[in-house]
């Protein structure tokens, strides 16, 4: 199994994976999974965001996980540097925490928008890789901390991320049409939305202590 970064022939196997992952995570929790994360979808999304990270390399990283033997896609992922767009809910939030971020514009924070891996799978250390790499990438080079949000009832992603050594921060509530690429349909759903934040080399620290099993390749920045 490899992590590299996604390249745009990638987009619609991603969108696969992402969709088959998200819908069996947020069945029960998260109205109408099937349609917000349907493959047709995704597709573009993951078109746009993989365009990104081939344009801003500074500022956002697309990866995938393949199946050395099958080519198949077996995890996607996306982090990215936060920015102003997160001024209104997770900014007050970390100002609360005093780790001494009061903005987006003098601080690199890396955000990590997006873990998904495919149930065939899953509980092969393929989301400590992604974590590894995006530490370590030159993204995120000057970057002290990394934040991430899970939905609430969804209890996977939050056990993994404090095995890390992440802190929780607070929540924040949106429409789930705002939060699920602007669909206008769904804008009276509401989710809520859990933060967490990690300190980047006790990430880095603790993913080695974890994976003794040495998963952990050497990272291509």
């Amino acid at each position: 199994m490899i992590i590299r970064k996604a390249v745009p022939r990638d987009a619609k196997c991603a969108a696969t994976t992402h969709s088959i992952a998200a819908n069996k995570a947020y069945d029960t929790i998260l109205p109408d999974a099937d349609r917000h994360f349907s493959v047709h979808n995704l597709t573009e999304f993951w078109k746009n965001q993989i365009q990104n990270s081939i344009d801003y390399p500074d500022l956002y990283r697309a990866l995938v996980a393949q199946n050395s033997a099958t080519e198949k896609i077996a995890g996607v992922c996306l982090a990215s540097v936060a920015n102003e767009k997160y001024d209104g809910h997770i900014l007050p939030l970390l100002r609360k925490a005093s780790i001494g971020v009061n903005d987006f514009k003098d601080t690199i924070i890396g955000n990590i928008n997006t873990i998904y891996i495919h149930p065939d799978y899953q509980r092969h250390g393929l989301g400590s890789r992604f974590i590894y790499d995006i530490a370590c990438s030159k993204m995120l080079e000057s970057a002290d901390w990394l934040i991430t949000e899970t939905l609430d009832r969804y209890e996977v992603s939050p056990k993994f991320f404090m095995r890390l050594g992440a802190r929780n921060i607070g929540s924040y509530t949106i429409s789930v049409g705002e939060h699920y690429r602007n669909d206008d349909k769904m804008k009276d759903e509401s989710v809520n939305s859990q933060v967490w934040v990690m300190k980047k080399d006790e990430v880095i620290l603790n993913l080695w202590l974890l994976n003794k099993s040495n998963i952990i390749q050497k990272v291509r920045k």
